[in-house]
């Protein structure tokens, strides 16, 4: 029975890399978006090519055989093999029969989480560490928030008595976690994380903020739909890559606002004002 290519090529997203190695095709190491320059395995020539990864599926570009384009997976196997459309159709096919369901899960899991976009050189994610990390987690309420005045309305990974953040990138995966020490935000991927955050879900509103404390104040205030940055620079990032998201911007810091006034509603935070303990006339926003 001939196999229609087209059903089976989405399932393969996420195991391009895996897949290569079979045919003895080694991509290499991704740097962000793309791999370090290296030999071609089409052409054998030297220091011209790089593959780059793009929503599950990765391509080739050489400076000597494809300066034009980008060669396909595909098209990089039948050429070192020599291997037909159908005879590696038919292979990919027994490849997938053959991957465990949660084996297909989690390659589609870690291709949402590459950046769709080259990162800033201190980005830092570890989307398997994260997963393995929560696996031996308990999502419960914070007493640690509560202790503060500011109970979570949502349940938190916590292990050893100690409250994790999930910071979620653009397509809802888990790339870090954050903790914090002395009030300090610390990143389990060694890091921030730009453009990742965490939401505390709630109206159409959108109120973006860099200290969960804050953000889970102006909750309780606005019941709008929180975003917290968890560092000045993501905040930053954040506004420059999803500017379509529009947030009223509040921070502590009025200098950190002047940055934005022009640009977003912003809102200066004193004390608690803006939580429970607000009036209704405490919230204006400044534009």
């Amino acid at each position: 029975m001939s196999v229609d290519y087209k059903e089976i090529q989405p399932q393969l997203n996420g195991m391009w890399v895996e897949i290569l190695m079979m045919y003895g095709i080694d991509v290499g190491e991704f740097r962000g978006l793309n791999t370090k320059n290296d030999f071609c395995p089409c052409c054998g020539g030297n220091d011209r090519a790089h593959w780059r990864e793009q929503q599950g599926r990765v391509a080739l570009f050489c400076r000597s055989c494809c300066a034009d384009s980008m060669k396909s997976p595909e098209d990089v196997i039948m050429e070192c093999t020599n291997i037909s459309y159908n005879d590696l159709t038919n292979n990919l096919a027994d490849f997938i029969n053959h991957v465990p369901v949660e084996k297909i899960r989690q390659a589609k899991d870690r291709s949402k989480a590459k950046p769709t976009r080259n990162m800033p050189i201190d980005h830092k994610q570890d989307f398997e560490l994260v997963e393995r990390f929560m696996v031996g987690c308990e999502w419960c309420h914070s007493m640690y928030l509560l202790g503060r005045n500011a109970p979570n309305p949502q349940k938190l990974p916590t292990k050893n008595n100690t409250d994790y953040f999930p910071m979620y990138n653009e397509n809802g995966v888990a790339v870090n976690l954050v903790k914090y020490v002395d009030d300090r935000p610390v990143f389990i991927a060694k890091g921030i994380s730009y453009g990742a955050l965490y939401t505390i879900k709630g109206s159409n509103q959108l109120i973006m903020v860099t200290d969960p404390i804050d953000g889970i104040l102006c909750w309780y205030k606005t019941q709008a739909t929180i975003l917290i940055a968890f560092s000045d620079d993501n905040l930053r990032y954040s506004l420059a890559v999803h500017r379509d998201l529009n947030p009223v911007v509040c921070s502590r810091d009025s200098n950190i606002l002047d940055e934005f006034q022009d640009d977003y509603a912003t809102r200066l935070l004193t004390g608690d004002s803006y939580g429970k303990a607000g009036t209704e006339s405490e919230f204006k926003i400044n534009k």
